[in-house]
């Protein structure tokens, strides 16, 4: 086996519970980012739905549940007391301006 750590969700089935969790937060942040490969900041933030929803909005999502739920798992404290008035669609942690894409 490998001296490096696994790095797919098949590859810790049999790892402790830290060991999976991380695997599986990595790939999905990964095919999150790999959807946004090879498209310019217009088509990112162009919406194909009626709900307006964008793949730069759903980055912004997941880093938003993301800090939130570490936020809470870490600190032990709701996120009105880490977080007071935020939601996704405005959450000081998100507040700094748009930026271009990065590859």
């Amino acid at each position: 086996m490998s001296s490096l750590p696994p790095t797919s969700a098949e590859d810790v089935i049999d790892q402790p519970a830290r060991a999976q969790f991380e695997a599986f937060l990595d790939e999905h942040r990964s095919e999150l980012n790999g959807c946004l490969d090879r498209l310019s900041e217009e088509q990112v933030r162009r919406s194909l739905v009626p709900s307006r929803t964008t793949l730069l909005g759903l980055v912004k999502h997941a880093t938003f549940v993301e800090k939130v739920w570490f936020d809470e798992a870490v600190t032990c404290r709701s996120r009105a007391g880490t977080h007071p008035g935020c939601g996704p669609a405005r959450c000081s942690c998100l507040a700094e301006p748009p930026v271009a894409v990065r590859r």
